[in-house]
């Protein structure tokens, strides 16, 4: 038998020891190191989700702003994706929007928190209101919204709220007395305002000035569908670019792009959208006769747009028929003494009392649904974007 001298004992169970303390430190290491990117792609996560749940609070927030200017109630612990975002907006006109959100917890992590803000600016969209005029808005008539994903023609009563109306002058209510309400939304002025009895809304004064978009074509008097869209052809002059609308005569427009230098409506132009849209530029002045028909086929207001061009120009509507569109003029007087559906956009609006069924209305088309195209006007300021992380 074999007996290992003591010392050697001694030394080698010395290097064992030594070996598993060498085992045991690789294994802290690795275990460390495996931690801690563990823990990075986590706090990674968690940061990324923060930020995306403070973007969202954010653009919830400009919506907000968007949907009326005056609107500074912002967002308590509202809850999104797991997380939620909490929001405030600084009292200024425009605002400063701050928006925190919060990511969901994890075992003994809890949330990450980020923070992000932007100073609103608003900025001219083709017409964010069911009415928006530059200058003097004149209300005779009626304005009402209705909701086109749930009905194109809609009845009396499928008529709602939310046609909110806008001037950057003085918005009045002219005609019968109120109540009953002539505007079935919120009124915004810079100038002078209705009484509240006139509205269903809110009724509120601003000192921000909203630029109404250029709705001008330049290419469009040379490059059009005037020779290959209009049946029968015979109604379009194309030396004076006029279209003649003559009594008990139809006339159609197809989609495409149109501009005229003068259109005379007495009898029945039908725009036919059933497959896509039009554009309708008009230079000079427009009035329409006592007995016209002026008719979008779809019913779909975002499928024709009706642009008067040139500053000073007068355009008055006064059909027997509904008209289905979209009235656009930065520098133009529109009178309505009609139905409309769509929305109104012009330097001076008017919608006025007429003959026929006594006065003019308008029916905003509040649904979406791909059907309308009113443009959002508040975006962040370049350069006023911050954001910070904390970690919980």
């Amino acid at each position: 038998m074999t007996t290992i001298p003591r010392g050697r004992a001694g030394s080698t169970l010395v290097l064992n020891v030594l070996i598993m303390a060498v085992f045991a430190m690789t294994a802290v290491i690795v275990y460390a190191s495996a931690r801690s990117q563990v823990h990075a792609v986590v706090h990674d996560a968690r940061e990324a989700q923060a930020q995306a749940i403070a973007e969202a609070g954010l653009e919830d927030a400009m919506h907000g702003v968007y949907m009326n200017p005056l609107w500074r109630t912002g967002f308590y612990q509202k809850p999104f994706a797991g997380g939620y975002y909490t929001v405030s907006l600084s009292t200024e006109d425009p605002p400063y929007i701050l928006s925190t959100g919060y990511s969901a917890p994890l075992l003994l992590t809890g949330r990450a928190v980020k923070t992000v803000g932007a100073k609103v600016q608003f900025t001219a969209g083709s017409c964010p209101y069911a009415v928006m005029a530059d200058k003097a808005l004149k209300i005779e008539g009626k304005v009402d919204a209705y909701d086109i994903t749930t009905t194109l023609t809609p009845s009396a009563t499928q008529f709602i709220t939310g046609a909110n109306v806008r001037s950057n002058n003085n918005v009045s209510v002219l005609g019968a007395a109120c109540p009953p309400a002539h505007v079935l939304g919120d009124v915004i002025g810079q100038g002078s305002v209705p009484a509240a009895s006139c509205v269903t809304g809110s009724v509120s004064l601003t000192t921000v000035t909203l630029p109404l978009a250029n709705f001008d074509c330049p290419t469009c008097e040379a490059v059009n569908d005037n020779l290959t869209g209009i049946s029968p052809s015979s109604a379009y002059n194309n030396g004076a670019q006029a279209l003649t609308v003559n009594a008990g005569q139809t006339v159609t427009l197809s989609s495409g792009t149109f501009f005229f230098k003068k259109i005379t409506i007495n009898g029945t132009l039908n725009v036919n959208t059933s497959s896509g849209s039009a554009a309708i530029y008009v230079k000079n002045n427009f009035f329409t006769g006592a007995n016209c028909q002026f008719n979008n086929t779809s019913k779909i207001p975002a499928r024709v747009h009706f642009y008067s061009t040139n500053p000073g120009n007068v355009v008055k509507l006064n059909c027997v028929t509904p008209f289905h569109a979209y009235l656009e003029g930065s520098q133009a007087q529109f009178n309505l003494a009609q139905e409309l559906y769509g929305h109104f956009c012009a330097d001076s609006v008017e919608i006025s009392s007429n003959t026929t069924d006594g006065y003019g209305r308008v029916h905003y088309d509040m649904g979406g649904g791909g059907l309308v195209d009113h443009v959002s006007w508040t975006t962040g300021v370049n350069g006023s974007w911050t954001e910070s992380y904390t970690r919980q």
